[in-house]
């Protein structure tokens, strides 16, 4: 039977007064062999986008608490989308009608890992990401919902232009700012020593792909997750850092 152990950290960084980013972390819930991740970026002002990033993620735990049994039945596959989905769009509202009755313009990213069994299944919205590293292969499960990256798929840009391009951190789809946001759901098997990775702009942003795949193979991965943190202030750091690493381990169950 497979299990989930997961290390968080998140940063204020060096440049923000406030840290907008929020994260959920629940391995292995009243033991059902089930985890819920979650990494939210809040933006819209100091306290409007901490505000949309910890309302988001709240949320989540609430409808985790109250929702997790349905999803320790069988044949239940059907619905969970449906769950997914429908949390996607409360939140959505809740973020959007707050800034309505405010007259302010707020949102945040949403990437969402739940892990049931043998299953994960990824909720996504914004450029927040969700890496996933299965034996020696590193994969991006979630897109960046960016305004150059739409124009690098449409071959307007070059991936270098969008690195440097004024208009990099623009986003297209983000939960809270529209009143109708697209969802991105996918799912996929997941393995003994499968590793998720979840995290904000500010972490991706001042790594590579190389230095995350190291990340996901070490031993000890949460003193690296934290030395890896302050090499990123030490880069410049200059957003809020978060990461959530979700390591998939077959339960021992000979103890």
């Amino acid at each position: 039977m497979l299990c989930c152990e997961s290390f968080s950290i998140t940063d204020i960084g060096n440049k923000r007064e406030v840290n907008q980013d929020s994260y959920v972390a629940l391995d292995d819930y009243k033991n059902t062999n089930m985890g819920l991740y979650c990494v939210a970026d809040g933006m819209g002002g100091l306290t409007e986008g901490e505000y949309a990033s910890r309302l988001a993620t709240q949320k989540t735990i609430e409808w985790y608490r109250e929702r997790y049994s349905l999803f320790t039945k069988k044949n239940v596959k059907k619905n969970i989308r449906k769950e997914l989905e429908a949390l996607f769009y409360n939140i959505n509202t809740k973020i959007y009608l707050y800034g309505r009755e405010r007259n302010i313009r707020l949102g945040t990213t949403y990437s969402l890992i739940l892990i049931i069994g043998n299953r994960y299944y990824a909720v996504h919205a914004g450029d927040s990401r969700i890496y996933l590293k299965k034996e020696d292969e590193l994969f991006i499960v979630s897109k960046d919902e960016t305004w150059v990256n739409e124009q690098v798929e449409k071959g307007l840009m070059t991936m270098e232009e969008a690195l440097t391009h004024n208009k990099k951190n623009v986003l297209v789809n983000c939960l809270g700012y529209f009143n109708s946001p697209s969802i991105s759901i996918g799912e996929g098997e997941i393995g003994n020593e499968d590793t998720f990775l979840l995290c904000s702009d500010g972490f991706y942003n001042y790594t590579d792909n190389s230095e995350i795949f190291n990340l996901l193979s070490e031993e000890n991965k949460e003193e690296h997750l934290k030395n890896i943190v302050e090499d990123i202030k030490k880069r410049g750091g200059s957003d809020n850092i978060t990461a959530v690493i979700v390591v998939v381990k077959e339960e021992d169950l000979t103890v």
